[in-house]
């Protein structure tokens, strides 16, 4: 017997649920591929500078007029006329367009997918950590679908390889560069294998400490725990075939551990960090239950939930450095802690209030376990502090639409990325802070922490940054992002825990403030 679902459980479903019917007009239908693929959605163009010595504008994509109809006069474009920041989410001007500056990137790449995707992971590999990796790079990625028929879903193993650096529209062809360099801007090579997962799946991930190992959220109201290292295996090496795997009888990858005790679907899940085999899962009914390994490759749930959500719980984040304490949000408007030892299973620490509206994600900071980051239906990004929560440390409305996922960044505890239903994936460095000398101006609201904004995707459910290429984050959403922007590294990485004692914190009931010398952003259109 199907649970009954509550008005709201199905008001939530309804905005969390990304169509398969996207509504493209027939152009984009057309370049929309029938199976997976790379291509580069960029075509080169010039951009000249009448003044090399001039500041970096905050966006780099500069407004342009489209061209006229053949055969007419192309007008002069007056480039010094284009000084105003562009904000997402403001309306162009009639025959203006927003450009892709290829400088604004180290790598850029877009990849199309035959359904979309809620959720997808980056699995480490053995491959080097971040200052052994070099062009081109290589990387492991771990997705799940959202198909029209429950029986189409699948969790699709992706190994990605030949991701050069992007080749910039003034690189000079005929100066001396490096092998790594001579194939720039060539299409990676992506191979895939897949196996079949009864529902959507509502959020993935893989285990940090045996990345082979897949936990799902289905939209059928199970938890399962995956077995994927023979897919792994087999991508590695091809000679190897197809992997030895074992499936039930109607092709289903048995599962190594699955739970139907949450009374719904849910959308919560996360690996401990500090412990393997730790595991945490939430639901739309606002119930936690606690994940054990157990001899033989399987996992014990703790029968009795940990209650005190109001409401669903949206995300959950293990502590990276203490193995017995996570983090839920929920849409009671709340962030909770736990102590996952106490016999009573209630809350250590709560803020409550957090957000004026649901708490759809948060991320712990793994380099300052302090710091916790939060994004709700509000547009509103929070950076709190566990040692005196009762106040945000930073919070700024810059985004127009709900947050759908944060992650700090795990080589620069003062970075975190953002991306939201208002298409944007933003970048912000925390370690700016305002030139109380300098010249404001009117040129725009730009808040002196957001470090890039990257457009032209789609709806983008999910960013992750990739834990051993520096710098490289991965979205997810109408196809997959694989970006590492120009101005993030080199950058200094602290080892001290950071102080945001003067750190601005703009009103989160107006506009963001402006600042007079803004960092680069970009922004890039897709094809």
């Amino acid at each position: 017997m199907e649970p009954e679902r509550s008005e709201e459980l199905e008001g939530r479903q309804r905005k969390r649920t990304m169509s398969s019917e996207l509504e493209l007009d027939e152009d984009d239908k057309a370049r929309l591929p029938d199976d997976l693929h790379f291509e580069d959605p960029f075509t080169d163009e010039e951009v000249d500078s009448d003044d090399e010595d001039e500041p970096i504008e905050r966006m780099q994509g500069a407004l342009e007029p489209e061209p006229s109809a053949v055969g007419e006069e192309q007008p002069h474009v007056d480039r010094d006329a284009y000084t105003l920041i562009y904000r997402p989410g403001d309306p162009l001007p009639d025959g203006e367009q927003l450009v892709y500056e290829s400088k604004a990137y180290d790598m850029m790449h877009q990849l199309h997918v035959e359904w979309p995707c809620l959720s997808f992971d980056i699995m480490r590999d053995q491959l080097g950590d971040a200052d052994d990796r070099h062009y081109p790079h290589t990387m492991y990625c771990c997705a799940g679908t959202q198909a029209t028929q429950a029986t189409g879903n699948k969790v699709s193993i992706m190994r990605v390889t030949d991701l050069y650096r992007t080749k910039h529209d003034d690189d000079d062809s005929d100066d001396d560069s490096d092998s790594d360099d001579e194939n720039m801007d060539d299409d990676p090579t992506l191979d895939v294998l897949s196996f079949k997962h009864m529902g959507t799946v509502n959020r993935l991930r893989s285990m940090p400490q045996l990345s082979g190992v897949v936990a799902t959220w289905s939209d059928r109201g199970r938890v399962s725990i995956f077995d994927a290292r023979p897919y792994i295996a087999a991508l590695s090496t091809p000679e190897a075939g197809n992997p030895q795997v074992s499936t039930n009888r109607r092709g289903f990858l048995n599962a190594l551990s699955s739970f139907q005790g949450h009374t719904t679907e849910g959308y919560a899940l996360d690996w401990s960090p500090c412990a393997q085999g730790r595991f945490a899962s939430g639901d739309c009914a606002g119930k936690i239950h606690l994940w054990h390994p157990a001899p033989g490759g399987a996992w014990t749930v703790d029968r009795e939930a940990m209650e005190g959500h109001s409401s669903s719980v949206e995300d959950i984040q293990w502590s990276p450095c203490e193995e017995n304490v996570l983090a839920s949000c929920s849409c009671d408007r709340n962030i909770n802690l736990w102590d996952a030892r106490a016999e009573s299973k209630r809350i250590a620490l709560g803020i409550p209030n957090a957000h004026e509206g649901d708490i759809n994600v948060i991320s712990w900071n793994p380099l300052a376990p302090r710091f916790l980051v939060s994004g709700g239906d509000d547009g509103v990004v929070k950076v709190w502090d566990l040692g005196n929560p009762s106040e945000p440390r930073f919070a700024c409305r810059w985004h127009i639409a709900p947050i759908t996922s944060v992650q700090w960044c795990p080589h620069d505890q003062d970075v975190f990325a953002v991306s939201g239903e208002d298409h944007q994936i933003t970048l912000w460095d925390l370690s700016m802070q305002r030139d109380t000398d300098a010249d404001n101006d009117d040129r725009g609201q730009i808040p002196m922490q957001l470090l890039f904004t990257h457009l032209g995707q789609r709806d983008p459910k999910e960013v992750r940054w990739h834990p051993q290429i520096k710098g490289t984050f991965v979205t997810c959403g109408e196809g997959f992002n694989i970006v590492k922007t120009a101005n993030l590294f080199p950058h200094v990485v602290h080892h001290e825990e950071p102080d945001f004692g003067d750190l601005m914190q703009p009103d989160t009931d107006a506009d963001a403030e402006a600042t007079a010398t803004p960092t680069t952003t970009t922004t890039t259109t897709a094809e």
